[in-house]
Order: C-alpha cells, then sequence, then structure tokens
C-alpha cells in the first residue's frame, strides 16, 4: 500500500497503479501480434503503460472526447509521442458502442476497457458485451477493469460516497458506482461468452492529508463533504480494489 500526503506526488502514485493494472491485464490477453479495441481510453493512462507492456499489440483507442474531456484526446496522442507508441495505437473519436458496431465481424483479438462500465447503464453494458462478442475473432479476449463498489474498509467506503452519492458529488453516476461483481459477470455470459469470471486486483494507493483534499477537488466532491467526514478522513481515502471482469469467445 502507498500512502501519499503530498499533491506533488499523487500524478506518479497514479501513473505507478495504471502501469500495475495494464500488466495485469496484458497477462490475460493472448501472446503474440494482436489487434485491440480500447474503448473509453480517455486521455491514455492505461493506453499508454498497456502499450509498452504489450508492444506486438496493436490498439485502436476510442473515446468520444467531448464536453469537459475535449482536451483528452491531445493529452493522449502527446503522451503516446513522448513515449514513442505513436505507430502502436490508432487514436480514434467517437462513440465506443457504434464504434464496435460498425467493425466487420471477427476481426479483433482483444477488447479491453478501463472504468468504462461504470458510465454505462444495465442496458448499455449488456449491448457493450454483445458488440464486443461480434467483433471478435474465436478465441478472442474481453477484460474490462472497474474499481469495485463493495469496500473492504472505511477509506474505501468514503471514497466510494465521494464519488457516487448526489449529495457530495457535482457529477454523480448514472446508474451506479460500479456494476456488482455478479451482474456483470451474467450480463457477460449471456452475450455469449465462456470461461467468465471476476478476479480481484488490490488496491495500492492510500490518500492522506493534503493529497486527499486534492483528490476530493479532482472528483468534484462538495467541500461539505469534508466538514460531514472530518472526523474519519484523518484516515484519509482509499482506492476500491480493481475488479477484473473477463471472458473468452468461444472458437
Amino acid at each position: 500500500m502507498r500512502t501519499i500526503s503530498r499533491p506533488s506526488d499523487t500524478a506518479a502514485a497514479w501513473a505507478r497503479e495504471y502501469a500495475r493494472l495494464a500488466r495485469a491485464i496484458s497477462l490475460l490477453l493472448p501472446k503474440g501480434p494482436i489487434v485491440i479495441g480500447e474503448i473509453g481510453c480517455g486521455r491514455g493512462q492505461l493506453t499508454v503503460p498497456f502499450s509498452r507492456a504489450s508492444p506486438r499489440a496493436r490498439i485502436f483507442a476510442v473515446d468520444r472526447f467531448s464536453g469537459p474531456y475535449s482536451g483528452h484526446r491531445k493529452a493522449l496522442e502527446e503522451a503516446l509521442r513522448r513515449a514513442d507508441l505513436s505507430e502502436n495505437v490508432s487514436v480514434v473519436a467517437g462513440d465506443g458502442l457504434e464504434w464496435l458496431a460498425r467493425q466487420p465481424a471477427r476481426t479483433l483479438r482483444a477488447v479491453i476497457s478501463s472504468e468504462f462500465l461504470p458510465e454505462l447503464t444495465r442496458g448499455e453494458m449488456s449491448a457493450f458485451f454483445r458488440s464486443s462478442f461480434h467483433v471478435l475473432l474465436p478465441g478472442g479476449v474481453t477484460v474490462h477493469a472497474f474499481l469495485s463498489p463493495d469496500a473492504r474498509n472505511r477509506r474505501q467506503e468514503l471514497t466510494i460516497e465521494a464519488d457516487s452519492n448526489p449529495l457530495w458529488t457535482r457529477h454523480p453516476p448514472g446508474q451506479w458506482f460500479s456494476p456488482p461483481r455478479k451482474l456483470a459477470c451474467d450480463s457477460l455470459g449471456a452475450a455469449g461468452f465462456c470461461d467468465v469470471g471476476a478476479r480481484t486486483l488490490r488496491s495500492h494507493l492510500r490518500f492522506v492529508r493534503s493529497a486527499a483534499s486534492q483528490q476530493l477537488r479532482k472528483w468534484s466532491v462538495r467541500p461539505s463533504f469534508d466538514r460531514q467526514h472530518r472526523e474519519d478522513l484523518v484516515d484519509g481515502l482509499e482506492l476500491p480494489d480493481w475488479i477484473l471482469l473477463t471472458g473468452i469467445r468461444p472458437g
């Protein structure tokens, strides 16, 4: 567990966390040259370390890059240039579900995402899994990383509450902080995937003092949250564990 107290250390801490996540995902995918669709890539927090961990992969990184996230495409492209990964990754601006629907059947070896499922409703998640099944080659793999909605301790409970309760956050989720593990597994199985599983990758990030306050502001959490939870926040905030949802398209 890494405990971060200084705001100046948070960027490096997040980078290490996503590098760890990228390595875990890469180990779940087929070896050798593969073509991958990453849906909801954002500014590339997973894309860049994943491309480093899987240098033989050709990645289509898809995101709408709209509204408050319009600057993420430029940030991603600059990060790819700095890492000399521009030839490995094609950045695609557009709705991820629509992009998948336009792809020919059985053309990708893997479909992955990070923190994308929490942005979807239950119906959208089911449609996403069906589209992923359609574009995957037989034996192709899908892996979706999201933060567990089930806290292991009070620090994780505070993080989930701050980021999902409309009383505190200015941008509450449409349906959930993250989909329940069993529901996500059942939905993936209903789309036709086999060997469905949900692995847990323990969180390594804890924020205390001014670093915790910085994270709350970045997550658009109202100052009233700090006042209401002053005593609990002495122990800081902790990133919930990662869930790695996996499934294979039957041959």
